[in-house]
């Protein structure tokens, strides 16, 4: 059998070396594909790819994002898994990348930011000493491959983080984390979450803003066999999400709050 072309479709992308690229990817679009095709597909090799597409002065960040820590189950640096996809987890396997240390919020990295992105140890997920908040300033770029963009957009939390938004407030976990040397300790960790019990809050209409990302240049989209391909400037993008919010927040995510007979069901 045929192997997959995997740099023909990084190059679909435009990723340059020196660049941070943080990568969401529907693995299931390209094994559909591939078995259309009658072709091998190996993830390592993919990532073998996006590595040597940025080089040792990029970086590239795969996430192994997972909510346990949030039910109430211990989390642990070197075995929990990624609960977003499955190349987070062929990731959490190589030796060449470093997995980042919050429990709720953590990417395997690989390149030049990958040890200092290591030792980050900021317990509120989406602050601007988060790894999103690094990212925003970093210029870093969401590659998404086959995956709506939606999925991505969890940096859009850290805008709201950042500007305030009335309809979410910071919430702490508590739980059993166990650290990469093995050592076993109850920490406290927090996330900018939606307050559910005091507001009703719609769904943003992130894709109704591809048009603009595109007409600004903030973001490039390209098809690859037919898997859809999008790099989309992090930082860019989080300044005009932070502009709606501060001046026009109920034409992106309309809320209100829930009177006192709705909050006591």
């Amino acid at each position: 059998m045929k192997e997959f072309d995997y740099s023909e479709l990084i190059s679909a992308i435009s990723i340059n070396k020196g660049d941070i690229i943080d990568i969401v990817s529907d693995m299931l679009s390209i094994a559909v594909y591939c078995k259309e095709n009658n072709l091998i597909f190996d993830p390592n090799k993919f990532i073998d790819c996006l590595c040597s597409a940025v080089g040792r002065n990029g970086t590239v960040l795969i996430r192994t994002f997972s909510h346990d820590f949030c039910n109430k189950k211990e989390w642990d640096y070197s075995l929990s898994r990624s609960s977003v996809g499955a190349l987070g987890n062929v990731a959490l396997n190589r030796n060449d990348f470093v997995r980042t240390a919050h429990p709720i919020f953590s990417w395997m990295v690989y390149g030049r930011d990958a040890d200092y992105l290591s030792h980050l140890d900021n317990s509120s997920a989406f602050s601007e000493n988060s790894i999103f908040g690094w990212e925003y300033r970093n210029g870093a770029s969401l590659v998404t491959i086959g995956s709506p963009m939606s999925e991505g957009f969890t940096f859009l939390h850290y805008v709201e983080q950042k500007v305030g938004v009335p309809y979410r407030i910071e919430k702490t976990f508590s739980g059993k984390y166990i650290d990469k040397n093995g050592n076993a300790q109850i920490r406290n960790y927090s996330m900018y979450m939606r307050n559910i019990d005091e507001y009703e809050i719609g769904k943003p209409d992130i894709g109704s803003y591809f048009s603009t990302f595109r007409d600004k240049g903030i973001q490039v989209q390209s098809m690859y066999k037919g898997i859809e391909l999008k790099k989309t400037n992090i930082t860019r993008a989080a300044d005009l999400f932070e502009d709606v919010l501060s001046n026009n927040i109920y034409s992106f995510i309309p809320y209100r709050v829930k009177s006192t007979g709705e909050r006591m069901k």
